[in-house]
């Protein structure tokens, strides 16, 4: 399985626990595993509180790597995160995504989200969920790039077969 993926500018890689529970806790041993600075608005609060379950998970059942946090690299920086909240269930899996907020609004996010569904739907994924509060203009903006459309009550979906540019080339 495939734990890191580059795109035209970010280089994402899927969470060790090592990595997790450093980035939670040892900022400069975080650096030294990954090789890469954090960007001082990285990781913000509510990822940490995901990278410790993350941690926590993965040192459990490490083949679930790759359907969890995935760091995003930009210019030789995390800047943000990204990924599954979760293995697939039925073929099914929810995807998220965040940026720090010095670097929002340059399409870094859609960037990101857009390798990340190739890649679980090269993992055999049928379907990627998101959420998304109706005024969190930025974050529908990505969901509609993605070609996802909303199901009702802030969700939306993405079925595999509906959006070939995000199927891997073969």
């Amino acid at each position: 399985m495939t734990f890191a993926l580059q795109t035209a500018r970010l280089r994402l890689e899927a969470c060790s626990a090592e990595f997790a529970q450093a980035a939670c806790s040892d900022r400069r041993r975080a650096e030294g595993l990954c090789g890469l600075r954090l960007h001082p608005q990285w990781p913000e609060p509510d990822t940490l509180q995901a990278l410790a379950s993350y941690a926590r998970v993965l040192a459990k059942v490490p083949r679930l790597r790759g359907f969890g946090i995935w760091t995003l690299a930009y210019e030789g920086e995390v800047v943000g995160d990204a990924g599954f909240k979760g293995p697939p269930r039925m073929g099914e899996i929810e995807l998220g995504y965040g940026i720090v907020p010095a670097l929002r609004g340059r399409g870094l996010a859609t960037e990101a989200a857009a390798a990340l569904c190739a890649w679980a739907i090269s993992q055999g994924v049928r379907a990627i969920h998101a959420r998304c509060e109706a005024d969190n203009v930025s974050s529908l903006r990505v969901l509609s790039k993605l070609g996802m459309r909303a199901c009702g009550g802030g969700r939306y979906v993405l079925e595999a077969s509906v959006n070939p540019a995000l199927h891997p080339a073969t």
